[in-house]
């Protein structure tokens, strides 16, 4: 088996950054063979795995991510290690491979990982904030206001309208509206957008289209840059029952509605 091992590790020794197609079959198979006789807290075979990820072929990063999850049990520490070294690489595709296997090598509520993907979620790169949306909704927990909070700041940062869809859908997965676990309350998003932030006197907001109505079991906590607003008569067009307000991110403000 040792032997093995140190065969399969020559083969990775040198990442493949061409894309080329037959080289990508050969390194695909090294990685997927190398998950199944390597030992589970091998360091050096679980970082050679890692360093496919700054491949330049998609196919290679996800079956990279894939021989990760299925080298060792969940959250075991060579495995760890080996993405963290990755998660902050200059290459925006590489990060986003890190990210996601991060979330695929995480058991639901590690908190370590989720303190790992948090930061992702604000990434200037919509690849690697997608890959940080998808990883949070397999770890966080139903209920995980930081997580909730994070999510809103990359909502509010993206543009992209597949982001604003993934992280609107995790939002309602964290707050429980997927399981009926969630007390009564609700997250309004899309949020309101404030249509002049620099209005002195009455701040106008819209609703954007197809607001969805998110059940929720606690209230989210001010992520940091944010602040609860009070409402007061600052704000026209509101829904009735509003009772809460987080923000600004941007300009957009989430308001709160309590049962």
């Amino acid at each position: 088996q040792a032997e093995d091992v140190a065969a399969l590790l020559e083969m990775l020794r040198d990442p493949e950054t061409s894309g080329d197609a037959s080289v990508v079959d050969v390194m695909g198979a090294a990685l997927t063979a190398l998950a199944k006789v390597a030992p589970p807290d091998h360091e050096a075979s679980a970082h050679a795995i890692a360093d496919s990820f700054d491949s330049k072929s998609i196919t290679l990063r996800k079956r990279a991510g894939m021989s990760l999850r299925d080298l060792a049990p969940p959250g075991t520490p060579a495995v760890r290690r080996a993405i963290c070294t990755m998660l902050g690489h200059l290459t925006p595709d590489t990060r986003a491979a890190a990210v996601r296997a991060l979330g695929m090598t995480s058991a639901p509520g590690d908190s370590e990982a989720i303190a790992l993907l948090l930061p992702t979620l604000g990434d200037a790169e919509p690849q690697v904030r997608q890959s940080a949306i998808e990883s949070v909704s397999r770890v966080a927990p139903v209920g995980h206001t930081a997580t909730m909070a994070a999510v809103m700041g990359c909502l509010a940062l993206s543009t992209e309208h597949k982001l604003q869809v993934l992280a609107t859908k995790t939002l309602q997965h964290l707050a429980g509206a997927e399981e009926g676990e969630a007390t009564p309350g609700e997250l309004l998003v899309d949020p309101l957008r404030i249509r002049d932030p620099e209005c002195a006197g009455q701040r106008r907001v819209q609703v954007d289209d197809g607001v969805i109505p998110l059940d929720s079991a606690t209230e989210p906590a001010p992520p940091s840059g944010m602040t609860s607003i009070p409402l007061g008569k600052d704000f026209r067009g509101l829904p009735p029952g509003i009772t809460g307000a987080l923000g600004p991110i941007g300009d957009f403000i989430f308001f709160w509605r309590r049962a």
